[in-house]
């Protein structure tokens, strides 16, 4: 038997459902969520998660498709790029997608180190803490480094079966932080009726020429909110006065881009691929599970936001107003955002190793050495112990450099040419008279159409810069 096929298949569909839900309901829902709502409005929000999921459907319908037409093996998303395109072209592809993934578990660990910042600014004002001590602190690098060796230490030590363990424990921790959310009351929603076009740039023009009010002024550290009671809770509250400058409009599509990584969760739970008994049931039930629920759960989350701050406080991103909102939720959102983010890291990280492992066991890069060392694999589940030192070294150099915005929209362009390619395999498949091309799922071939049409249209309303160099680098993999 070959190292293939060597590794024990234990994983049903849990762990694919579980996957995709947990990195769907990540750091953008609890980071940026509040941000779309306050520049673009509930009406404009839900436009965009309407958007986005017309994105991701017919991705998770493709993947679906293809998965149950063919075995699907270790790599996930790659092996069914590769297998449909040929290596040329899959492996390019491969590529993009396991960068999009490596770089994702940085996205996450940096999004993760904002759930302590409210901790460090109590902590330095509590203790007067000497400037260059709360210095760094307050840098995402220390908590987010040491994040990284510890997470990348627990999957290659224990594995991926861990991992899934873990990953029940944080949902359950995501859960409870949703529900109390939901349960919280703000003094906003009783004083003011929801307007869904309502936007930050409303506000301003009428907070000008208002008095100093905590609701509809830029300075939401003084915000009333839930009845969250104890010592540290003022303290973690207090933030700096943000400006009175006007602000600067942000177009729809612009809002859109730093959104859109909310959505792309919904394959990461295919990159399990090599380690479930039934791939071709587990990953269409878990995929379309996942996206489904994370789409509804995100209409109610943008509806609540509306209903419970104004567009002032949801659009200033230096607080975390979904804390402000929930019950308890000074002490029980940064634990959700924590658990959330976490989840997510850890997703990618069981996901990465094994795309690149896939890659290498194809022969793709220049030396034999080199495919070697990358494909080798450790115990009897095989796990991607030398593919996942390559992940943390990527994932390392983009935690040194901090930016979270600009990182989630590098991910965003490279999932983007993943999820068209995957819906363009599927259109084609339609058309190509292929008699062994009978998946048990179904898709529609102009559903797979739209999709592959979406992906590689909203690229360039995102980003133009980031796509054209997102083309230029898939045309130098090539």
């Amino acid at each position: 038997m070959s190292t293939f096929e060597q590794g024990i298949k234990k994983f049903g569909t849990a762990p694919v459902f579980f996957t995709a839900i947990s990195t769907i309901l990540g750091a953008i829902m609890f980071l940026r969520f509040g941000f779309a709502v306050g520049n673009v409005g509930l009406a404009g929000t839900f436009a965009i998660i309407v958007i986005g999921n017309a994105v991701t459907i017919p991705t998770a319908m493709a993947i679906a498709e293809i998965a149950t037409n063919q075995k699907v093996e270790g790599g996930g998303e790659y092996y069914i790029i590769s297998r449909s395109f040929g290596l040329v072209i899959g492996s390019t592809i491969g590529m993009a997608l396991f960068l999009s993934q490596a770089i994702s578990v940085a996205f996450y660990i940096i999004a993760f180190t904002e759930a302590f910042s409210p901790l460090f600014k109590w902590l330095a004002v509590q203790f007067h803490l000497p400037p260059w001590l709360a210095w760094l602190l307050a840098q995402k690098q220390t908590v987010g480094i040491p994040a990284l060796i510890a997470l990348t230490a627990i999957m290659l030590t224990k594995g991926a079966d861990l991992g899934v363990k873990a990953l029940y424990f944080v949902v359950a921790t995501l859960g409870i932080a949703m529900v109390a959310f939901f349960l919280g009351q703000t003094e906003y929603s009783r004083q003011h009726t929801l307007d869904p076009f309502a936007t930050v740039y409303d506000i301003e023009a009428d907070s000008q020429q208002a008095d100093a009010d905590p609701i509809t002024t830029f300075t939401p550290a003084r915000a009333d909110t839930s009845q969250a009671a104890g010592a540290l809770q003022p303290a973690i509250r207090q933030a700096p006065p943000a400006s009175r400058a006007p602000l600067i409009p942000l177009g729809f599509f612009t809002v859109f881009a730093i959104i859109f990584p909310a959505f792309t969760g919904m394959t990461a739970g295919v990159g399990l691929s090599g380690d479930l008994r039934d791939p071709g049931k587990s990953i269409p039930l878990g995929t379309l599970g996942g996206t489904i629920s994370g789409m509804i759960i995100y209409f109610f989350i943008a509806y609540k936001l509306a209903a419970s701050a104004s567009p002032a406080e949801l659009a200033d991103t230096s607080r975390l107003v979904m804390a402000d909102i929930a019950w308890q939720g000074w002490w029980l959102i940064p634990i959700g955002l924590a658990a959330a983010t976490i989840s997510s890291a850890l997703g990618s990280i069981m996901v990465a190793p094994r795309t690149l492992q896939a890659i290498a066991r194809d022969q793709i890069f220049p030396t034999p050495t080199i495919n070697r060392w990358i494909a080798q694999g450790k115990g009897a589940s095989d796990e991607p112990f030398n593919a996942s030192v390559v992940t943390l070294i990527i994932a390392g150099v983009f935690i040194l450099m901090g930016a979270l915005d600009s990182v989630a929209e590098v991910i965003s362009m490279f999932f983007m040419v993943t999820y068209g390619s995957l819906c363009l395999i599927s259109f084609l498949n339609h058309f190509a008279a292929d008699p062994s091309y009978r998946p048990k799922f179904k898709s529609r071939w102009y559903i797979s159409l739209f999709g592959a049409v979406a992906c590689f249209g909203l690229m360039f309303f995102m980003n133009g810069g980031y796509a054209v160099a997102a083309v230029i680098m898939i045309l130098l993999l090539y």
